[in-house]
């Protein structure tokens, strides 16, 4: 009989433990769980930029930061923009690099050009000598159509993040048209332009969003005493806008002012639009309670984000320009995650927020309990602003109407809410 060592067992088990795979994550595992999870590792909340119409929380490094061999769109050489020839996608948008880096292109650029401007809906990474047919969306009305094509130029901002985040993920051909036609007020005097970079143009919104940018630019600088920026955290009105994260500050430096433009002028239109209506902003009056409740928002997002499980986005395939996740959280934030060479590109995540669907006007579900539940009463809103424009309201909006209101039993429809009624309203409501 031959006899078996008691330490043949220990040593086969020796074996075995060098032969295994490392020990996955306990949250995001498998391939999931790379690049996007390591650089949210790595970034805390730094101190809070408050302005007269928004927040921003910069993302800050302790660590030196790698470099990473992609520029972005708005440093790279050799990137050019033209209309497909037999798009497979309606208003497909052929790219080519020519350059000798791989080049980031941002979901959210606006492309004034072609036969009608386009809004590209998603971020990509085009490696040196690659071309690729980029899905995009119409930005200006239909009658503003040049019989010839004329070559593409990129907007000086990127879309506002309303913009972006339903472009993303789906938004309608008829999307960025509808928010057109909501803000032509804010059109420079003689531009008839119906676009949006008509709109990303104004000198309205630029002159209301300088001081606020001025601020929020203060942040991409290094802090020694925090780390190195390499994002942040946008809220408009006390509400979360979206977190936005690069893989180097350099990244983050070359993209600064279109990022800075479309966060701080779209939050202007909010801003303006809102105190006409008199609609409140989180925390009230008290800018340290609106503060309070962002830093609080903003946390709790980022502690989410470290926990969540990312999953390879079936739409942007692997390969030479990058890797691609989805981020889907509970709450109904969502987002993308672009990766190169196993390292962070950029990370966007757009925070849940019905209240800004409704308030540009989309449909909303008046049976969503986070509508009625929300402090801000995105509902109330949606439905003053009808009730004030005469339109008729069915007998369960009548009944919600008044219950938001605090069960005052003010009458709605024409006259009640109106210039000349005993109601709140909205006058002219949004236009």
């Amino acid at each position: 009989m031959r006899t078996v060592s008691a330490r043949a067992p220990l040593a086969l088990l020796a074996l075995l433990a060098l032969l295994a795979p490392p020990p996955r994550p306990a949250r995001g595992d498998g391939a999931d769980a790379t690049f996007a999870h390591a650089a949210l590792a790595e970034v805390e909340l730094g101190t809070p930029i408050q302005s007269d119409l928004a927040i921003l929380i910069p993302l800050v490094r302790k660590k030196p930061v790698e470099p990473v061999d992609v520029v972005t769109q708005w440093a790279a050489d050799g990137l050019v923009f033209e209309e497909s020839t037999f798009p497979s996608r309606p208003y497909g948008v052929e790219a080519r690099n020519a350059g000798p880096r791989p080049v980031l292109v941002h979901g959210g650029t606006v492309l004034v050009g072609g036969r009608r401007d386009r809004l590209l809906r998603h971020s990509v990474i085009l490696a040196p000598g690659e071309g690729a047919e980029l899905e995009a969306l119409p930005a200006e009305s239909a009658d503003h159509a040049r019989r010839d094509p004329v070559p593409f130029a990129m907007a000086s901002s990127l879309a506002p993040v309303y913009l972006r985040r339903r472009a993303d993920f789906g938004g309608s051909r008829g999307l960025v048209g509808t928010f057109v036609a909501r803000n032509l007020e804010f059109r420079n005097p003689g531009d008839s332009r119906r676009s949006l970079a008509a709109i990303g143009a104004s000198r309205r919104l630029q002159e209301t969003s300088h001081k606020t940018r001025a601020s929020l630019a203060a942040t991409l600088a290094a802090r020694p005493d925090e780390g190195v920026v390499v994002g942040g955290i946008s809220a408009i009105r006390g509400r979360l806008q979206a977190l936005t994260l690069y893989g180097t500050p350099e990244l983050l430096r070359a993209s600064a002012s279109a990022y800075l433009l479309g966060e701080t002028y779209s939050a202007a239109a909010i801003a303006i639009q809102a105190e006409r209506h008199g609609i409140p902003r989180a925390g009230g009056t008290d800018p340290e309670r609106t503060l309070e409740i962002v830093v609080r928002r903003a946390r709790e997002l980022l502690e989410r984000l470290r926990q969540a499980r990312f999953k390879s986005d079936p739409a942007h395939p692997n390969g030479a320009h990058g890797e691609c996740l989805v981020i889907q959280l509970a709450d109904g934030s969502r987002g993308h995650a672009i990766g190169h060479a196993g390292r962070l590109v950029h990370l966007t995540v757009y925070a849940h927020d019905p209240f800004e669907s409704a308030y540009y006007g989309s449909s909303i579900s008046l049976e969503d309990e986070g509508l009625r539940s929300d402090p801000e009463r995105p509902g109330q809103a949606e439905l003053e602003r009808r009730a004030g424009q005469g339109g008729r309201l069915s007998e369960y909006e009548e009944r919600l109407l008044r219950r938001l209101r605090g069960g005052g039993g003010l009458g709605v429809g024409p006259g009640a809410g109106g210039a000349g009624g005993a109601g709140r309203g909205l006058g002219g409501g949004l236009r």
